[in-house]
């Protein structure tokens, strides 16, 4: 895997003297309903998470990611909305949460979707979910954007977690 390629080491000069954490630290989790897994530039296994669709090994408690195609976001606007409402409402259990949506917000404000419901009604559901549920949406605009999107948010959470034990410790 070419973890450099998606997370570059910063210049010499800026290197702290202390072990850094790097991705090769993370082992990102995949839920096992997860239909079309993302492929990660991170080490991954397959196993249930209690919320979400992406995770990290030893943190599943903490950090959270769900992923979300055009169609499957508009499914949970209709017919599966009580059900994501009750995801979105577990994931603010978690300290790093997000929704990477593999869609521009453009496609969403455009209607770019087979569905009855309204730009208008879709793009509010998105504000009304972020502004009740303390959970981001990141619109990424594809597969291979959300990937990165994932990974990114899965060390940098991760990490962030390094380096608080490290200080505490």
């Amino acid at each position: 895997m070419n973890y450099r390629a998606l997370f570059p080491e910063p210049p010499e000069q800026k290197r702290k003297r202390h072990a850094k954490f790097s991705p090769e630290d993370v082992l990102a989790i995949v839920d096992t309903r997860e239909q079309l897994p993302l492929e990660l530039p991170l080490r991954t296994i397959t196993d249930t998470l209690p919320t979400g669709d992406y995770s990290v090994s030893g943190y599943e408690d903490l950090i959270c990611c769900e992923r979300k195609s055009l169609p499957d976001l508009i499914g949970c606007m209709t017919s599966g909305r009580k059900r994501f409402e009750r995801e979105l409402q577990r994931m603010k259990a978690y300290d790093a949460r997000c929704v990477v949506v593999e869609a521009s917000w453009q496609q969403l404000r455009d209607g770019d979707y087979r569905s009855r419901i309204t730009p208008e009604a879709a793009t509010h559901s998105v504000v009304s979910w972020i502004s009740s549920f303390a959970v981001p949406f990141l619109f990424v605009g594809d597969r291979v954007s959300a990937a990165d999107a994932v990974a990114y948010f899965l060390f940098t959470s991760t990490k962030n977690y390094y380096e608080r034990i490290k200080r505490v410790s």
